[in-house]
């Protein structure tokens, strides 16, 4: 998914086509015998590289990118759930992703969402404004099931325009940003980060749904 934000209509064609770029590369990985991760970081990584959404390359004024390739690497082969500011940033580049190049990730569209919150400070309250506006965009997210009944999820954001340095939102917290288990099913979460992890979201969603399994 690109988000659930208010699509502008110059945007909407560039983020039908992400999306649907994002789950060709998941097919492949997943028809060819793949793992429900692997199909999830392939998909992720497209939407990411998509400057019309906010993640990656486009998004909020960050500063690193494969963010969903460097949450993989922590879940993998560190005994961590979450890294986060410098330390996550030596990590990733000990792995072999160093920070992105300013250059890269920053558009002049970003630039000009950051001038307008700069201007207006309308932050959340225009997250979700009435179409054909050019608000600021939302969360990217991919879920999987693999041909053995492996689920897996991912979700990827470049934030809120105006946020706090080393503020951190829904999509890294294990039951609020996603979540996957296969036995109840997956889910990628899109929306306010605060307001979706004060609520813990999907661990409530996969208590009440393993209660019914």
């Amino acid at each position: 998914h690109g988000g659930a934000w208010s699509i502008p209509d110059a945007l909407k064609e560039r983020n039908l086509r992400a999306c649907e770029a994002a789950a060709d590369a998941a097919y492949a990985v997943l028809s060819k015998g793949g793992k429900a991760v692997d199909a999830v970081e392939v998909a992720v990584n497209v939407l990411e590289n998509d400057t019309s959404l906010n993640a990656g390359r486009g998004c909020s004024l960050c500063s690193g990118r494969k963010s969903n390739l460097a949450a993989r690497r922590v879940m993998e082969k560190t005994e961590h759930v979450l890294l986060v500011g410098e330390g996550a940033m030596k990590f990733a580049q000990s792995e072999g992703m160093p920070p992105a190049a300013r250059e890269y990730l920053v558009t002049a569209e970003s630039e000009e969402e950051w001038r307008t919150w700069r201007g207006y400070r309308g932050n959340v309250q225009s997250l979700f404004a009435a179409s054909g506006e050019p608000e600021p965009h939302d969360t990217v997210g991919c879920v999987a099931l693999d041909a053995e009944g492996g689920l897996a999820c991912g979700t990827s954001t470049g934030g809120v325009v105006g946020k706090r340095v080393g503020r951190v939102g829904d999509c890294p917290l294990v039951g609020s940003g996603g979540y996957a288990d296969a036995g109840v099913g997956a889910v990628s979460a899109t929306g306010h980060g605060e307001a979706i992890a004060k609520a813990v979201t999907f661990g409530l969603a996969w208590v009440s749904a393993r209660a019914i399994v």
